[in-house]
């Protein structure tokens, strides 16, 4: 099982702030995990995700999720 992200390690993989991570798990747009009370975030489904949100979106992936879940 790969270790768990916290939101700070997430926004610095990323290059934003905490606070945006914060405000993208309140708006449901970045897969995330409660673990005891904390969010955390596993780092394959984060790279998933970010392979998402590139533009235009890679060829075969039209039907994956781009945040709406």
């Amino acid at each position: 099982m790969d270790r768990l992200l916290t939101a700070r390690a997430v926004a610095e993989l990323l290059g934003v702030r905490p606070a945006t991570v914060y405000t993208w798990v309140s708006n449901k747009c970045i897969p995330y995990q409660k673990v005891g009370g904390a969010l955390r975030f596993n780092p394959k489904s984060i790279a998933k995700w970010l392979a998402a949100q590139a533009w235009p979106p890679p060829v075969g992936d039209e039907e994956e999720g781009h945040g709406d879940d």
